[in-house]
């Protein structure tokens, strides 16, 4: 392996050590960052062992060798929990996650043998290179090259099946920022995708693919690279703290939305959540949202309405599903929509434009107003306007006539 390109990974070790000391640092969303920086760690490590391995430096110290084989197989798992920790708001460990680190527990009992050997027993081993090479093409890590791409597909999976959900429990979807967790797992499995070629090319002795082989490693600085960019250009990327389960009664002050309001609280957290409760929310819901009118904080989540009316995110979601045939963010946007043809309608509001009347109804940006309006109204904002401003035309007596 040539000088630069070791210098290159030699490099990328370095920014992937310091991108782990920012993501420990971070004081929001503690689980995903750990998590993420614990993969990145993998990474550092894998990296750090091809270096030695490139170089012929196993021979100096055996006992590194074929870690390479084993530290790869969490890999998958990790991108897993990572994901989930991301897109899943109620994320939690559980039992079930063990079965993940399985493989590795497998691959763990199968070299453990060689593991335990002695320095000059592997000294002997590795001195064999042709038998070496074979060993490293062998089974066991071509079922590893195949871990990978179930791991990294069941990932997108996750991701796919919980995106839609969390956007549910924003009121602007612009909130939520998981465009990077999409092209982070796509390049990963762009990247198993290459090694494996590169695998089998190297596996059947294909023309100069020995000299290209080790290169690809390359890929994996670059996603480091990459990985560190979007944090600094973001540091908001992994934020969905805001979102995770109420565990407690929010100890806020309460607002006096109807008298039964706090009766209700007592009743939503000492017994079951029953269709009687949920009608009794909505209404609750009905008399805050028309009083008090927070659909025009553009920021509100769903979590802000359950401290408010003190109840827990399940039964909000729920009662708005069930009453209302919608979900958190429908909900409030249909307020939204209903506010801007109220202010449309004044004479006061001519000087701005419909882009600022909808920002002053709660809005976040245009693509999420436009997209909301046409979607609930069937019509552009400017064709619901232009419609209005005709049957107003054609309501008015004709002034000539009436003279």
């Amino acid at each position: 392996m040539n000088v630069l390109a070791a210098g290159v990974l030699i490099a990328g070790i370095i920014q992937g050590l310091i991108l782990i000391i920012l993501l420990l640092k971070k004081e929001t969303n503690h689980l995903p960052n750990r998590l993420l920086a614990f993969f990145i760690l993998l990474v550092v490590v894998h990296l750090s062992l091809i270096v030695i391995e490139l170089d012929n430096n196993f021979l100096k110290a055996p006992h590194l060798s074929k870690l390479t084989w084993l530290l790869p197989v969490l890999y998958g798992p990790m991108i897993i929990v990572i994901t989930q920790s991301i897109v899943s708001i109620n994320f939690r460990f559980s039992k079930k996650h063990l079965l993940l680190l399985l493989p590795f527990l497998v691959y763990l009992c199968v070299l453990l043998p060689y593991y335990l050997k002695s320095a000059a027993e592997k000294i002997a081993y590795l001195s064999n290179v042709s038998g070496v090479l074979q060993d490293d093409f062998g089974f066991i890590n071509q079922f590893t090259n195949l871990m990978h791409v179930s791991f990294l597909l069941t990932a997108l999976v996750i991701f796919y099946r919980n995106k839609q959900a969390l956007i549910g429990f924003y009121s602007d979807p612009g909130r939520v920022n998981l465009q990077w967790l999409k092209q982070f797992l796509v390049a990963m499995l762009s990247i198993i995708f290459l090694s494996i070629s590169t695998f089998y090319l190297k596996k059947y002795e294909v023309k100069h693919v020995p000299e290209i082989y080790p290169y690809h490693f390359l890929l994996a600085v670059a996603l480091i690279y990459w990985i560190g960019f979007r944090l600094l250009q973001d540091p908001t990327l992994l934020t969905t703290e805001e979102l995770r389960e109420l565990e407690t009664v929010s100890t806020a002050p309460e607002i006096p939305i109807i008298a039964q309001a706090s009766e209700t609280t007592v009743k939503y957290q000492k017994s079951g959540f029953e269709e009687s409760d949920q009608k009794l929310l909505a209404e609750t819901l009905i008399h805050y949202m028309k009083e008090q009118q927070p659909y025009l904080n553009s920021n509100l989540t769903i979590n802000d309405l359950c401290e408010t009316l003190r109840v827990k995110r399940h039964q909000l979601s729920q009662t708005i599903n069930a009453e209302f045939g919608k979900n958190f963010f429908e909900l409030i946007n249909e307020y939204r929509i209903d506010e801007f043809k109220k202010q449309i309608e004044l004479k006061a509001n001519n000087q701005f434009s419909i882009l600022g009347i909808a920002l002053n109804c709660g809005f976040n940006s245009k693509a999420t107003f436009n997209m909301a309006f046409k979607k609930s109204q069937g019509i552009t904002p400017s064709e619901y306007i232009k419609k209005t401003e005709s049957e107003i035309i054609i309501s008015q007596p004709d002034s000539k006539a009436s003279l």
